[in-house]
Formats: C-alpha cells, structure tokens, sequence
C-alpha cells in the first residue's frame, strides 16, 4: 500500500514561471511564491503524510503502510504483517501447535518430565492388557507373554488416570510373574491405606487382584484399573 507521494501544485513547482513569474512585480509576491510552496510541504507532512503514519485503523494504519526486509520463518513485508505472524506463531505454541521436532532438550526445566507423565512406550513398554473397571478382588486374562522378561503394573482409577502406583517384576520363561504375589504401595498423597493390594499371575494369561481395604479420603478406593505392560 505505502504512503501518499507529495506533488506539488503546479507539477514542476517555482519552475513554473507561469505560476511563479521569474520577476515578481513586488515583495509581497515574491513572498507569496516561497510561501506557497513551503505551505504545500507543511500541508503535505502534517495532513497527509503523519495522519497516513499515526494511523491506527485496520487496512490504512502506519504499519501496513512501512516496508520490512525479509525476516526468517517470519511471512510479511510490512511491520503490521510481520508482527502479525510472530504472534499467530506465538499463539500457536501456546496452544500446543508447536512443530513437530522442534523442541529440544535444552528447552526441557529440570524434572519436568515425571513418571506419571512418562509414557511406558518410551522404556520400551507394550501395553498388553487393561482390566477395565475393578471389583474389590477377582481376576482378568491378558495374552501369554512368553519370551517377555519384566511385567509393570498401572495401578488406576476408574478413568485410567495412574493414581495408586506402579510395579515391575521379573517374568519366567514361561511369562509368569517372579516372586508369584507383589504387594504394591501407594503414592497418592490423599491415600492413608495401610494395608495391602496385592497383584498375583495364577498362570501366563490370568492375574488374580486383591484391593484389601485401601480407602482414599472420600471413601472411595483409588484402585480400580490395572494397566499391564511388558518388555
């Protein structure tokens, strides 16, 4: 779009030596001459050129008007559409739309990655089994893992969310959990349990559960999902 060019009225200016006799017939018009241009100028830079810069309006403001060199992964050639893209990019990482492969380690803050929200696939862990909703005690079945040598153990509520703990035990070479009965321990602050959950394989397909008494502060037990993973 750019900004308004200034022309002078006659074209060429005081080289018009119609408008502007070369002899003026006397100082007042010799006066009138000078002034006439210079009131041009001034109409030019104050009506025009500034109101066209302290533009705030969509379309017609300074910034959509102001040319901008090439800035890297930035679209635009004007101020106003630079800016524009800087933030849509801002706006996009805030959102989470974020390229992919683009953050690196050092973007990381120490311990910002936590157990909870690592997710087993990245050690190597296959989710093999999810035992749906639990009763108090009882059993599921999930495939033979024959050939697999560690088993963990998700323990969740009703939704999936990890909120009771996790364990690992070695597996037999026929997939069946070493030692045969784990007890497993709560880390869920709101949990006050001091009894027992226990997890136990009666053979490579069937694992047999026990809840105990395991409350959480609104009486409910936190230990109603088992997610298994093997490697």
């Amino acid at each position: 779009m750019g900004f308004t060019r200034m022309a002078f009225s006659p074209e060429d200016g005081l080289n018009n030596t119609v408008h502007y006799p070369t002899t003026p017939v006397s100082e007042a018009d010799a006066r009138a001459q000078v002034q006439s241009v210079s009131d041009q100028l001034k109409a030019y830079l104050n009506n025009t050129l500034l109101a066209q810069m302290e533009s705030t309006l969509l379309g017609q403001s300074g910034a959509e008007r102001i040319g901008s060199a090439a800035v890297a992964n930035v679209l635009g050639e004007t101020v106003r559409t630079q800016i524009a893209d800087v933030k849509r990019q801002i706006d996009d990482a805030s959102m989470g739309s974020v390229s992919d492969g683009t953050i690196v380690t050092a973007k990381l803050a120490d311990a910002a990655v936590t157990k909870t929200k690592l997710h087993p696939d990245a050690m190597d862990w296959t989710l093999v089994a999810d035992s749906g909703v639990l009763n108090a005690s009882g059993s599921f079945t999930m495939t033979a893992q024959t050939g697999k040598s560690e088993m963990l153990v998700q323990l969740c509520n009703d939704t999936g969310t990890v909120v009771s703990g996790m364990f690992v035990a070695p597996l037999d070479a026929n997939g069946v959990m070493i030692p045969a009965c784990q007890r497993v321990v709560s880390f869920n602050p709101a949990d006050f349990s001091v009894d027992y959950r226990s997890i136990t394989m009666a053979s490579a397909t069937t694992i047999v559960y026990g809840l105990s008494r395991a409350y959480s502060v609104d009486g409910v037990t936190n230990l109603q999902r088992a997610y298994v993973f093997v490697r």
